[in-house]
């Protein structure tokens, strides 16, 4: 069961990288490198806490056919252990 999906570790790192060359170019300056930064950073946490809910309630639907009444607990889980409370 192959999703090839890119994960956010893998967007972080490419949108870090165009933002690391736009800054050695003179393309941005370093007030608009910080806040683009800082952007894609928060974008990143926010993707990969929903990879981690997802694949929580995947795990659970597979493995419980009673988990249809618990469609939360997977991000409860999250922000109990991650502190996710800055929901995007």
């Amino acid at each position: 069961m192959s999703n090839n999906k890119q994960s956010s570790v893998e967007w972080y790192i490419i949108e870090r990288h165009n933002i690391e060359i736009q800054s050695r170019l003179g393309e941005i300056s370093p007030i608009e490198y910080d806040a683009k930064l800082i952007k894609i950073e928060e974008k990143a946490k926010a993707m990969h806490k929903e990879e981690m809910v997802d694949f929580g309630n995947d795990l659970l639907a597979q493995n419980d056919t009673n988990y249809i009444g618990l469609p939360n607990l997977a991000e409860q889980y999250y922000n109990e252990t991650f502190g996710g409370n800055n929901e995007q």
